[in-house]
């Protein structure tokens, strides 16, 4: 429609952590050993010669029982260190716990995690937050509060984070401002995502889904040496669904799945002190995944002109089928090329080198009028992005009272967002009225015309360096204090070219009520200085207390819709002062973890998305809100009462408000172009969430394998109940409230005891809870329009491990 996404967004959040524990069984911590950037376990036995380079710079945990809860080791530092004893408020979710629990994307880990938000309905529209900021959907030439790291890559565009993510080893989330570690400068947190390396231990694994809407996904792996020094991993993924609805129109499937990705891999370990690892990537998509019904329309004028020139009734069932002509799939594809090098130099200090290239294509099909007739479609943004990066760190030796890393970072974006608004034989009868006066259309309707495009064509191109560095003197065995700081300087380009092209009488007053005609361009530069400092104390081996204050910065922003009047080409950084105090235990010989974080953060200048009317239709665009405050408590454990039961838990009180917001846009059905939110809670941002989980397992006697050789075979069970409360997910207008839901997922299986074999019956949202996680504001011809939760899902998974 002509409305777009003007708010930010709120999806469910939920509890901590299960992954695999290091004895292979399934409890709540990850695997003994980690990586990032190049950091990982030593080869496996047959590697003949150990690559120091790659080893985990933590102590491996010793096996647990049955009933501890195992150490999780965590890399968000840049150094391999377990999760309990990071002095920062952190949560990891295994890529053992993902598979088995069908988390595939990145909004399904929002169930995992307390207070971290994600809202992804096509590669443009998508959003991730935690504590309830971050992000800014529908803006090209923005970036995210959130950062988010794949492999050791920030990837600046929320366009790549629009994945499926397979053959994890764990995803880390950090709350608080980045930048004097992780790649670029946040201001509210960032999302570390490792996958799993190359192995010189041959393997490979197949596993298929099939589930209801027609679904049927298939992951299949392998890994294994090419030389001594030289080992390959390739792992392919595809996934289709029929959709959840369909298009009266034309018979086809809405909101459905039809993606592949491929990823290969090389690593190269020529000797102890140096390694290589280059990874490969293609992903693409063709889905209908940019459909968002009308739920209510209080104007009334989209309706009047349906029902009263096209003698149509629009529906607002939210939950029933489309009938809209020019909908279709939107496309995607995604290509990247990293190399990761680490190097022993200067003795046992580490010199990591992450050079990386990134492409995103997205062209989407939307229908602007959301009805079968030939009116208008758009708006349809296309986009391109380029993204180059290079990460210099050189890092000290773990066993020395003081520790540190200083690094530098350099990236080039490049940005092209163009605008299609496409006008067919039908447009003149409903824009007419709006455009030249209900009596002159109905008096002459004859003079007026319309047809042709309208395009908006906007550039941002942004170079960014920094240097930065962060220390760990170690004062006592018990006393440590962190402090860490940023330098970045950046340069922006941007430029928007608006036009028309076409014949019709109407179409110069349609184009100044879009956005107007002409170009506007400029540049900017900017310094941002961002730091910590980060005392903590560890009582002993069960209590650490921590406290941190950050400062950081989020870039500033180019609007890639501006028109140089009522939409600035430039919007200006936001500045994040974050405080935390949080202490973190373990109990009952490691059976219990129970962490607590408290956390106080304001940020100035917050680049929020405003609704900028424009006559007939509006545009959404960035602006600067001049105060917004997050406060909150956050609790996140988990515990093993007794022998294979483990239980995870989180919960948060999220008081995050607008402190100083006098002018934003008004719902359309108020007559007012602005109200003041001032004090009110942030859109989006749910004030309670709770997330609990449940997981046992219980040997089921011997069984025949397709080798066979009689093996163990162990039953599982898992549940996860997620509760958030009543959240506005719009501009504050009475139409968009979505009350409290809980959704609750389960599944129930068995596998070998050697893991060669597993099958499970799983189902998420299993009591098919409809909500909505978002609204696009209504406006003079458009009604509002939702953005839906998923359904109901269930299938079943079988794995095969070779």
């Amino acid at each position: 429609m002509g409305s777009a996404l003007a708010s930010s967004l709120a999806l469910l959040a939920s509890g901590p952590v299960l992954a695999q524990g290091a004895t292979g069984a399934a409890t709540p911590g990850a695997a003994s050993t980690k990586h990032h950037a190049g950091k990982h376990p030593a080869a496996t036995a047959s590697r003949k010669t150990p690559t120091s380079a790659f080893r985990a710079t933590a102590p491996a945990p010793t096996a647990a029982s049955s009933t501890q809860v195992s150490d999780v080791v965590v890399v968000a530092r840049d150094r391999a260190e377990k999760a309990q004893n990071v002095p920062l408020p952190i949560s990891v979710v295994g890529g053992k716990t993902a598979d088995r629990e069908h988390i595939d994307r990145l909004q399904d880990f929002t169930e995992k995690v307390p207070n971290f938000l994600v809202f992804a309905e096509n590669p443009r529209v998508s959003l991730v937050t935690i504590r309830g900021v971050g992000g800014t959907p529908s803006t090209d030439g923005a970036e995210s509060g959130v950062g988010v790291i794949v492999d050791g890559v920030f990837l600046t565009h929320i366009g790549f984070v629009w994945l499926d993510y397979v053959d994890l080893q764990d995803v880390e989330v950090v709350r608080g401002p980045q930048g004097t570690l992780l790649g670029k400068n946040t201001t509210v947190g960032a999302v570390i995502v490792n996958t799993q390396l190359p192995s010189f231990a041959r393997q490979t694994s197949i596993e298929t889904t099939v589930g209801n809407y027609g679904h049927a996904q298939v992951k299949i792996n392998t890994t294994g040496p090419i030389s001594d020094t030289l080992a390959y991993r390739v792992t392919f993924y595809g996934d289709r669904t029929n959709g959840y609805t369909e298009n009266l129109y034309n018979g086809e499937g809405i909101l459905n799945s039809n993606r592949f990705g491929v990823r290969g891999q090389l690593l190269w370990t020529p000797t102890a002190q140096f390694s290589d690892r280059l990874i490969v990537e293609h992903y693409q998509t063709h889905e209908i995944n940019n459909y968002s019904p009308p739920a209510v329309d209080p104007a009334g004028n989209w309706t009047k002109l349906l029902e009263g020139v096209f003698h149509y009734t629009p529906s607002f069932n939210i939950w029933g089928p489309a009938d809209q002509d020019t909908l279709g799939a939107a496309n995607q594809r995604i290509e990247g090329i990293s190399n990761t090098i680490n190097w022993q130099v200067l003795g046992d200090h580490e010199l990591t080198a992450i050079s990386a290239w990134r492409q995103l294509h997205f062209v989407p099909q939307n229908d602007g009028d959301a009805s079968p007739f030939p009116i208008w479609s758009g708006p349809a943004f296309d986009v391109g992005v380029n993204q180059y990066s290079q990460e210099i760190r050189l890092a000290s030796p773990t066993n020395q009272k003081l520790q540190y890393t200083l690094g530098f970072y350099g990236l080039r974006e490049q940005v092209w967002s163009t605008n299609n608004e496409d006008f067919y034989q039908d447009a003149a009868e409903f824009f007419g009225p709006a455009l030249v006066g209900v009596p002159a259309y109905e008096t002459h309707p004859g003079l007026y015309t319309l047809n042709g495009s309208y395009t908006q064509a906007g550039k941002a191109f942004t170079t960014s360096l920094a240097g930065f560095g962060q220390a760990t003197y170690h004062v006592t065995d018990k006393f440590d204090i962190t402090g860490g700081f940023r330098d970045t300087q950046e340069w922006k380009d941007g430029s928007d070219a608006l036009a028309y092209n076409g014949t019709g009488t109407l179409g110069v007053p349609l184009a100044g009520a879009l956005g107007g005609l002409g170009y506007v361009s400029g540049s900017q530069a900017n310094n941002a200085i961002g730091w910590l400092f980060n005392p903590s104390y560890k009582f002993n081996e069960h209590i650490l207390t921590y406290f941190s204050v950050a400062q950081g910065e989020k870039s500033g922003a180019i609007n890639t819709a501006a028109n140089g009047k009522t939409i600035p080409l430039f919007v200006g950084p936001e500045h994040a002062t974050d405080f935390e105090l949080g202490t973190k235990t373990n109990w009952f010989d490691n059976r219990v973890q129970f962490n607590v974080n408290l956390y106080w953060s304001e940020i100035r200048d917050f680049q929020g998305t405003a609704l900028i009317s424009t006559g007939a239709t509006a545009t959404a665009a960035l602006t600067n809100i001049p105060l917004v405050r997050e406060r909150g408590v956050e609790v996140e454990g988990r515990a093993s009462p007794i022998e294979n039961l483990w239980i995870t838990y989180s919960g948060d009180f999220n008081d995050a408000r607008y402190v100083s917001y006098s002018n934003a846009p008004a719902p359309i059905e108020t007559g007012l172009s602005s109200i003041d939110l001032s004090g009110k809670q942030i859109i989006g941002a749910p004030r309670y969430s709770v997330q609990g989980g449940l997981y046992y397992e219980h040997p089921l006697g011997p069984a025949f394998s397709t080798l066979g050789y009689r093996q163990g075979i162990t039953g599982f069970a898992w549940v996860n109940e997620n509760w958030r409360s009543t959240v506005n997910v719009a501009n504050y207008s009475v139409y968009t409230w979505q009350h409290g839901f809980a959704l609750t997922n389960l599944g129930i299986g068995f596998h070998t005891d050697d893991n060669i074999f597993s099958a499970q019956l799983w189902a998420r949202n299993l009591l098919d809870y409809r909500y909505v996680v978002a609204y696009a504001p209504g406006t003079v011809l458009s009604p509002y329009q939702a953005y839906l939760g998923d359904p109901r899902t269930f299938g079943l998974t079988l794995k095969t491990v070779f």
